[in-house]
């Protein structure tokens, strides 16, 4: 990723959750993210220390006030150049490296069960 400032924006599904949402976070840039009050994405980007997390809810006024604080924090008070200081290695588990390790010991356990020798009965 080579942008100077991310933006992600989730649904009002809360179990939506973008997929590019750990490219981005594993960027190190500053990253906008406006997601529903209980979508996964926020919690992520929140244990990541990323200040310009913002939930929206479907309260009309309480959306409202929402753009301003958006308007404020990250245009205004130029959160856009906010580098996220979270710790990464609390998300390891979601890095390429780490899933494919996960993919490959499955394979391996389908690989071993299929190669097992199938028990022949003995005759008497």
């Amino acid at each position: 990723v080579h942008a100077d400032a991310l933006i992600i924006i989730g649904s009002d599904d809360s179990s939506y959750s973008a997929s590019k949402i750990f490219p981005y976070i594993f960027a190190r840039r500053p990253l906008l993210t406006i997601a529903y009050q209980d979508s996964l994405m926020l919690q992520l980007t929140r244990s990541q220390e990323i200040n310009t997390s913002y939930a929206f809810t479907h309260d009309k006024h309480a959306n409202e006030k929402l753009v301003t604080q958006i308007s404020d924090e990250w245009f205004a008070k130029e959160g856009y150049r906010q580098t996220p200081q979270g710790d990464l290695t609390l998300l390891s588990e979601y890095t390429a490296e780490e899933m494919s390790v996960r993919l490959a010991s499955i394979f391996d356990s389908i690989q071993t069960t299929r190669l097992k020798p199938k028990s022949v009965a003995s005759k008497p």
